[in-house]
């Protein structure tokens, strides 16, 4: 899964000691940094849930045990929220539609992943109504396909 990466990177982030071991201060933060949400008590309970018995004690977790805690916040983000922004990246201007100089501003900003063709192939294929542009439901189908490959 992509977010495993970023659980990786943000171990590293906040392992500022190099020790191999988080406290809750460190997974609050990294949770934070990567848009999950991170109350006391949540972060707490999983610290407990995978290990740590007195976090409150600054008791600390390895990685396994971080990876694990934030893979389940990443599990638990509704599907909805994540898809209205990920629609809201592609249109800033918030039109209600994604054009292909939306899709090629986004994958300028990811570093020219991908082809001038296939952008334009991607749009021609999801763009049932011929308009030239993506509405919602076209961009929740385009999703859903490219996540069942």
């Amino acid at each position: 899964m992509e977010w495993q990466q970023e659980i990786q990177e943000a171990f590293r982030a906040v392992d500022i000691e190099n020790s191999g071991l988080v406290g809750y201060q460190e997974i609050k933060a990294a949770m934070r940094a990567l848009g999950l949400p991170a109350k006391k008590s949540l972060v707490l309970a999983s610290m407990r849930e995978h290990g740590c018995q007195v976090p409150e004690r600054g008791e600390r977790v390895d990685f396994d045990a971080f990876e694990q805690i934030l893979s389940e916040r990443f599990r638990e983000l509704d599907p909805q929220d994540t898809f209205v922004k990920a629609f809201k990246l592609f249109d800033q201007d918030g039109r209600g539609r994604i054009t292909y100089a939306d899709l090629k501003r986004v994958d300028k900003q990811l570093g020219n992943i991908i082809s001038e063709e296939d952008l334009k192939r991607m749009l021609n294929v999801f763009d049932l109504n011929r308009d030239g542009e993506l509405n919602e439901v076209e961009f929740a189908q385009a999703l859903n396909a490219m996540s069942l490959r």
